[in-house]
């Protein structure tokens, strides 16, 4: 099983390839493209990776777990509850996290540079994947270890805040 530490590393070979001087304007710009998108999937990869660890939690109330779980219960035509699977983004798992299993505030944590800086890549992650042909995405090479830096960067702050460091 692939972890985010895969596609980190994916992120960075596409960053730090060997043969990247040798390649024309057309063809860096995919790697740019690829290293962004790698970078979002070792995020979303470290996000369900926790997420399902943390749902295993006997502390957590049902609803949580199931959200965690990206489940929502509803009562069906019986009055019974059952689960629909759900989609949260990212950005919305990371506040729950924080929000439920840390000290601190989502709402203070909104207002952190780090905070924004990922609402931006979402954005930008957006762009990508739900392209419209009017808009013209451009990705250059400091703005793909932009995006690598944030992730990692994003990665230690929780690991730190959830696992006092390990």
């Amino acid at each position: 099983m692939k972890t985010f530490k895969f596609y980190l590393g994916a992120c960075d070979y596409f960053i730090t390839n060997s043969n990247y001087g040798k390649l024309d304007k057309k063809d860096k710009e995919y790697y740019y493209f690829a290293s962004v998108l790698y970078s979002w999937i070792a995020l979303e990869s470290y996000i369900n990776a926790i997420s399902e660890s943390l749902s295993k939690g006997t502390r957590i109330k049902e609803h949580q777990k199931a959200f965690l779980q990206e489940t929502e219960l509803r009562v069906n035509d019986d009055g019974v509850f059952h689960g629909v699977k759900i989609r949260p983004s990212t950005t919305k798992k990371i506040l729950f996290i924080i929000h439920h299993f840390s000290q601190i505030d989502a709402r203070s944590f909104r207002q952190k540079s780090l905070s924004q800086n990922l609402k931006s890549f979402e954005d930008l992650r957006n762009k990508i994947i739900h392209h419209k042909e009017i808009e013209d995405i451009n990705i250059d090479l400091k703005k793909a270890k932009e995006c690598r830096d944030l992730v990692k960067q994003t990665i230690a702050y929780l690991n730190k805040l959830l696992f006092r460091g390990k």
